[in-house]
């Protein structure tokens, strides 16, 4: 279809949606509806399932289903009779997101996006997948295989379908309910002693491909290494983070980490970049830089500070939430490099020293014979040569197309860049990346707080009545290092504010039974999720919890609570808040880092208590 095609085609419900990603879908020939009672009130008046599909607009793979399936127009017309299509953006309604990706890990064992999800006219699952390419081919099911599969388990066995929906929400109760378990120092022990059996010594970072940055668990290793008065933990977490930052999971030439490495050698990465890995970079750089200084650490903070005002900066403010991983449906298509590119641009002694230094080769690495640059040798060997090189490919770049920027503006990943620019910022000496850090909060405070509502997209109406317990915990957590960051007059300031949010966020999303729902407000999900894991940000109730023992921390220095603090928490009941993550913590320490890390605080300054 050509553009102008797209453009005339008579749009959908998605028309006129804040969200980028909704809003590029407003023209496919599915009749997609937003999430909400309405969409729920057609499909039960109908008595048609729902199809649930969520990706986010930097998605590779969530654009390949689009102009697979989504622009099929005989494929649509099948979908808009027999379901009722809801395009979710998973950045601006992580409530309903992560409902289904529950679902689906737990029915499938794992997940992904697109994710795809049918459910019933009031919301249960009962069948769901990632991507679906147009036709079976290589063992995978055609999407119209499993659209007709789908509606003959719905119109031939509804009563057997409408048991596995039940079922389905029955399975995420029993999971929410076995999850409840403290976090003792057995439990950090024994995830530790984990993380050092299942470490990849070969690459850096855990288990085989795909590899994340889990910043998290980096995070968890730091605080532990410092519990036990021991290098080995934080040994660990600096192998996988300068095993990522010299390989291709780095943008060497512009900045920033890419979301993940399709490798096991963090060579080849799926190329979007997320605002919210920029900021966890930034704090895990700065945890590390503390227990071991290093010029390269300063370096790569240095360079994701620069990406984050060039790249990701609004004029009015705060933050993008990321750049796309396609460049005119190619993905990665703005940072590969053939050689025949290299060595026209190139003179001779750049050119070997690309050899040396990026790991270029003639062949390259993709399948398309591109090179993806890395840095395998650090900045032992020829810095600053390398650097003048990468500057010199950087002026190159400039001239080629470059990814979308996608212009969610998420108050929680906002806060998580705030905390990194803060934390590096004050762990590296940088009065740049304070300045922009303070500077970012004092915009988020005063654009997303309002009264005791913070708002979750900026300018995004569709979601205002929804509240995320990650906006709150993650703005606190940046008031508490604007806090540490600031000298004292300035920082009690930040330090009531962050005690304030504590306090809001506690009201607002604490069940009957103390646990920290996700989200509250009206989001027409048979239940409010409850987050017992790290995916792929900090759990909100673990950065909450971490904060209440950083609050009470503040509260012991100070030697007095100021009155306007009202009731502040203990560490040990910060140490009560980390219960639903214990399970995790337990069998999977690797999706419970930030909880962990808590806990370690905790036992830490318990001992001095």
């Amino acid at each position: 279809m050509t553009p102008a095609e797209e453009t005339t085609r008579r749009a959908n419900h998605l028309d006129g949606q804040a969200s980028p990603y909704l809003r590029a879908h407003a023209h496919d020939p599915v009749d997609w509806v937003p999430w909400g009672e309405r969409a729920l009130r057609f499909a039960r008046r109908t008595g048609r399932p729902l199809f649930v599909s969520s990706g986010y607009q930097a998605c590779h793979w969530c654009h390949v289903m689009q102009r697979e399936s989504f622009s099929d127009t005989d494929l649509a017309g099948f979908i808009n009779r027999h379901f009722v299509p809801v395009k979710i953006d998973r950045e601006t309604r992580p409530d309903v997101d992560a409902f289904y990706m529950t679902y689906l890990n737990l029915a499938t064992g794992s997940g992904g996006w697109p994710m795809t999800v049918f459910a019933t006219p009031d919301g249960l699952p009962f069948y769901g997948g990632t991507y679906f390419p147009r036709r079976s081919s290589g063992g995978m099911s055609g999407f119209q295989d499993v659209l007709d599969a789908i509606l003959r388990a719905w119109t031939i066995n509804k009563d057997a379908t409408l048991g596995i929906a039940n079922e389905s929400l029955e399975m995420y109760r029993e999971v929410e309910r076995a999850s409840f378990e403290p976090i003792t120092r057995t439990t950090l022990d024994e995830a530790a002693a984990h993380l050092r059996e299942t470490e990849d010594l070969d690459h850096g970072g855990f288990h085989a491909a795909p590899k994340f940055p889990t910043a998290p668990v980096v995070t968890f290793l730091t605080a532990y290494s410092e519990l036990i008065g021991e290098a080995w933990p934080a040994d660990i977490a600096r192998r996988q983070v300068l095993a990522m930052l010299r390989g291709g999971t780095f943008d060497h030439v512009g900045g920033g980490l890419f979301r993940y490495s399709t490798d096991a050698r963090w060579h080849l990465p799926h190329f979007e970049k997320m605002l919210y890995d920029q900021g966890l970079l930034l704090s895990s750089l700065a945890n590390l830089n503390r227990l071991e200084p290093s010029e390269e650490l300063a370096h790569y903070a240095r360079k994701t500070h620069s990406f984050l005002m060039h790249e990701l900066a609004r004029a009015g403010g705060g933050f993008n939430s990321a750049l796309n991983a396609e460049t005119n449906g190619v993905e990665g298509a703005s940072y590969v490099w053939t050689f025949t590119e290299l060595e026209n641009e190139l003179s001779t002694e750049e050119l070997e020293l690309a050899r040396t230094a990026l790991e270029v080769t003639e062949a390259g690495h993709t399948p398309e014979g591109e090179n993806v640059l890395t840095r395998r040798v650090g900045r032992d060997e020829n810095a600053q040569a390398v650097d003048e090189l990468l500057a010199h490919l950087a002026r190159v770049r400039g001239e080629r197309p470059m990814p979308d920027v996608i212009d969610n503006v998420i108050t929680s990943w906002n806060a998580h860049a705030v905390r990194g620019l803060l934390d590096a910022g004050r762990a590296f000496a940088d009065p740049e990346m304070l300045a922009d850090g303070l500077q970012t909060l004092e915009w988020l405070l005063e654009t997303v707080l309002h009264r005791d509502k913070i708002a979750h997209a900026v300018g995004d109406e569709s979601v205002k009545d929804v509240l995320f317990l990650e906006d709150y915990a993650t703005l606190g957590a940046a008031c508490l290092s604007a806090a540490e960051a600031t000298g004292a007059a300035i920082a009690d300031r930040y330090l009531d504010m962050a005690v304030r949010l504590n306090s809001l966020a506690v009201k607002t999303f604490t069940r009957d039974d103390g646990a920290l729902t996700m989200c509250a407000g009206k989001t027409a999900l048979p239940l409010a999720p409850l987050e017992t894991d790290d995916n792929p940000t900090p759990g909100g109730a673990a950065v909450l919890a971490q904060n209440a023992a950083r609050v009470a921390m503040a509260a012991r220095g100070l030697g007095t609570i100021p009155r306007a603090w009202g009731d502040v928490p203990d560490l040990q009941t910060a140490r009560r808040a980390l219960v639903q993550f214990g399970r995790t913590a337990r069998i999977a320490p690797y999706l419970a880092g930030h909880a962990l890390a808590t806990a370690a605080l905790i036992e830490a300054n318990s001992k001095d208590a």
